[in-house]
């Protein structure tokens, strides 16, 4: 057992040790750190590193801003287009042309149509059909859905394309008027959301805009089974044959 005469001359020695200079030197890894050379070369990785990050931020926004104009330049048009081949499908049905291709239309759905045979409605919706042929309409929401982060944005993208599956799909008048209507609100909103993410604002909520659980009523369930794009969520209350 250590006497007390032990025990004092270890603590005196402790304490010549500490008020030695040495005692007070720079860590080896501090002297390296406050190397002039050291600071140099992690000054210039930081800022390096900084500088990548802002130039890869500034590359995304005009990725992203040209993303938003296409948008803006040919949804409307693919909308416009896919809402008019609804509309003709629904007049060539309702009239029955397939049975009388020769059949005068007095009042169709489509009033550019009027007096114009079936056989002439079909040609006018070929027509356009082969506009989409070329360029499918909601492939401007595809780089949408690939270019933002925001969670309303690629919900809100997702569902738009569906509300352009439904529109692809049904020929009954009501329907189709309603989710043309949902559609083009929607676009507008979307256009909206992905403006506040280029800012800086990440929109988390989808807006009830987007809301597609009034298809069922709208345009019944066989149209539907039809339409391409649909969430889980209505797909899944759906009985297709």
């Amino acid at each position: 057992m250590a006497t007390v005469d032990d025990v004092l001359k270890q603590v005196s020695n402790l304490l010549d040790r500490l008020s030695r200079p040495e005692v007070n030197k720079p860590s080896p890894l501090g002297a390296f750190f406050k190397n002039p050379i050291t600071i140099t070369v992690i000054g210039s990785l930081m800022v390096t590193a900084g500088s990548n990050w802002v130039t890869k931020q500034f590359q995304l926004r005009d990725k992203q801003s040209s993303a938003v104009a296409a948008l803006e330049s040919e949804f409307p048009r693919e909308l416009a287009i896919t809402t008019h081949l609804a509309m003709i499908k629904s007049v060539l049905e309702e009239e029955k042309c397939d049975e009388n291709p020769n059949k005068a239309l007095s009042h169709p759905f489509v009033l550019g149509l009027t007096g114009k045979s079936c056989k002439e409605a079909e040609a006018e919706y070929l027509k356009y059909f082969s506009l989409l042929l070329e360029k499918p309409a909601g492939s401007s929401l595809v780089k949408v859905r690939a270019l933002f982060e925001s969670p309303a944005v690629d919900d809100g993208a997702k569902k738009l394309g569906a509300l352009i599956g439904v529109l692809s799909a049904t020929a009954k008048p009501a329907c189709i008027i309603d989710v043309s209507e949902q559609a083009e609100a929607a676009y507008d909103e979307l256009v909206d959301l992905a403006i506040k993410e280029i800012d800086g604002t990440k929109v988390c909520k989808t807006p009830d805009v987007f809301d597609l659980s009034g298809l069922i009523g709208k345009c019944g369930e066989e149209d539907l089974c039809r339409a391409r794009g649909l969430p889980k969520d209505i797909s899944s209350k759906l009985k297709c044959k």
